[in-house]
Formats: C-alpha cells, sequence, structure tokens
C-alpha cells in the first residue's frame, strides 16, 4: 500500500525516482480523493479536476459514473452520509469512467458487495482490452489476480521476487507461501492452545491419500474457561475458495466446553477431497457464538491420488471437481 501511494503521488519516497507516462489515478483506501463534506456530484467534479480533466469532459461521464455507483438518489448528499460500500462504489466508478491512462487498485474492492465486486472485475477488464488502457492491481486475493491479470510480479520484501504469467506467479505465490509444519500453536485471547493433524496410526502429518483417515486434534490450555464453545474447521482451495466445513455447531448436539487440558478431535474416517493442495482454516466460537480465534492458513493439507474408487483408474481434477463422491449405479436390461 506504501508503495502505491508513492506511485500515485500521495506519499514522497525517501530515495529513488518513479517515471510515469501517462494519466494516473488511483483507488487506494474506502474515501481515497473523497472530501467528505462535499456532495457526490461535487466529488466527481473534484477529481476529475484533479485529474487534469474539463468540466465538458467530466459532465459527459457524470450519467455513466452514477448508474453504475448506483448512487442515483444520493447524487447530492455529502459523501460523509455515505456507507462504505456506497463511497468504495463512487470512488472506483470515478476512477474508471473518468478514464485515466494507468488506474492503481488496492484491494479495497474487498469492501463491496459481490454483485459490485463482479461489476468492478468485469469493467476492469473492459479498460483493459477495449481502450489499451493499463490497470495496476494489488491483491492477495488470487481468485481476483487470477480473474483479472494477464501478467504479474510477485514482491517480496519490497523487491520483485518473480515475474511472469499469471499462473506462474500464483505457483509461485503460494509456494512461497508453505508451511512445512505439523503442528501449529496459537495464542487468543482465552490462552493457548495447538492443533495436529493425524492419520490413521496416530501420527501427525501434513501429507494424506483420498480415502484415507484424518484427525483434527486440539488441545486447549486456557486460562479461562469457555463453558459453551464452537470449533470450526475449513478446507479452502489456494485459491481461497471454500470446499468442506466441519463444524461442532452442526455435527454436535451440545456446545463443547474449551478448558485447560481438555483435547478434543474431529475424526474424518474417509478424505473425500480430489488430490492437490488446500489450506486448512480454523476458527474458534465463544458462548456468544463470537469468533475470538480465526486463522485461513493453519496447515497446507496436501492429498495425493488414490483409486478411491476401487476401479483401478484414478479421477481427473481437471474433470472430476474438489471431491469425489462414492455412489451406487443401478442398470436393468429390458
Amino acid at each position: 500500500s506504501t508503495l502505491l501511494k508513492i506511485l500515485s503521488e500521495i506519499t514522497s519516497p525517501n530515495t529513488g525516482s518513479i517515471k510515469m507516462r501517462g494519466r494516473v489515478a488511483s483507488l487506494l483506501e474506502v474515501g481515497t480523493g473523497m472530501h467528505p463534506e462535499m456532495t457526490a456530484r461535487e466529488n466527481i467534479y473534484l477529481n476529475g479536476s484533479l485529474m487534469g480533466m474539463r468540466r465538458h469532459e467530466i459532465t459527459s461521464k457524470l450519467d455513466e459514473i452514477v448508474a453504475f455507483a448506483g448512487i442515483e438518489k444520493y447524487l447530492d448528499t455529502p459523501t460523509k452520509r455515505f456507507s462504505s460500500g456506497m463511497t468504495v462504489r463512487l470512488g472506483f466508478a470515478v476512477a474508471a469512467f473518468l478514464e485515466p491512462e494507468i488506474l492503481i487498485v488496492d484491494e479495497v474492492l474487498a469492501v463491496g458487495d459481490a454483485e459490485f465486486q463482479k461489476k468492478a472485475i468485469g469493467k476492469m477488464q473492459e479498460v483493459t482490452s477495449g481502450g489499451g488502457r493499463t490497470v495496476l492491481f494489488v491483491s492477495h486475493n488470487m481468485a481476483a489476480v487470477k480473474n483479472l491479470c494477464t501478467r504479474c510480479i510477485v514482491l517480496k520484501e519490497g523487491t520483485i521476487s518473480f515475474e511472469g504469467s499469471t499462473d506462474q506467479c500464483i505457483d509461485n505465490y503460494l509456494r512461497n507461501e508453505e508451511d512445512t509444519s505439523s503442528l501449529f500453536k496459537a495464542n487468543t485471547s482465552y490462552g493457548d492452545f495447538e492443533v495436529q493433524m493425524l492419520n490413521e496410526i496416530s501420527e501427525s502429518t501434513l501429507e494424506f491419500k483420498t480415502g484415507e483417515k484424518i484427525s483434527f486434534k486440539f488441545i486447549f490450555k486456557f486460562n479461562k474457561k469457555v463453558s459453551a464453545g464452537h470449533i470450526g474447521i475449513g478446507v479452502n482451495s489456494l485459491l481461497g475458495d471454500r470446499v468442506l466445513t466441519y463444524h461442532t455447531k452442526y455435527e454436535t448436539t451440545n456446545k463443547i466446553s474449551l478448558d485447560m487440558g481438555t483435547s478434543i478431535s474431529c475424526v474424518v474416517e474417509t478424505i473425500i477431497l480430489m488430490h492437490g493442495s488446500y489450506n486448512i482454516e480454523v476458527s474458534l466460537f465463544d458462548s456468544e457464538n463470537h469468533t475470538f480465534y480465526n486463522n485461513n492458513k493453519v496447515f497446507k493439507l496436501n492429498i495425493a491420488a488414490s483409486d478411491f474408487f476401487k476401479s483401478g483408474k484414478i479421477p481427473n481434477s481437471k474433470y472430476q471437481g474438489v471431491v469425489l463422491q462414492k455412489s451406487n449405479w443401478i442398470i436393468n436390461e429390458f
């Protein structure tokens, strides 16, 4: 985010130089470029003026900006009255429709609702493919990067660590994010806990095969007792999509007690995941069902291919989806 502010000339660098060719607009966080005391209409004209546009150019785009942002009823309302979602929609619409030659976008789209995010990504694709303009999009959301970008750069500690196609960069980024430990320890507001993934002979490991047994073992060392809590385990794709969920709220009759020395295991008799790698997410909930701990990368679970259906054939992950389900086929001849 700091680098993007430097590129957008919001912050000055201590050393070095930046070379830009073209008109630049940026959307870095909620409210970027918006004066809270000014109306949406006034902010649109202000932003256009700062980008070097003439008033008649801005006026020609006004209706499109307002329609895209969905703020027709609030065009003459001060933006300080807007919700964060409305502010993001307006800011993005201004940046996209006032036709900058370079549009710099941070992960600000995460604030908008799902429908707006879809519209925004569609608009950015239109900007890059139709108008020959550049969108510099920075995100940790690999699904968004995959949908939008054709070329990527992976940054590490302020320097370029990898450059190439989108798929190559995503693979490089995810590979560098790997954690090879099979024991995870964490601290919460209630105290410490640890969790392991165990195979069918109680060995701690990250490597399993489709069809095998897996157990998630939690050991709590809390200072304060959580008399009626819940545990959630999420299995996510490397792009962040939820694949499976195991949750005490839905799979046990009562809430559980999390106390000093408590050991709780979630046993999955048969792994139905297609071969590949997945991130394991862990969430802990108190008696009021509030999340007091969440981590979406506790483990990287690696699933190897196996003859899951006992047919002598290995399912193809490209065509068979993410999970495997056994079924009975009844064939009647007549």
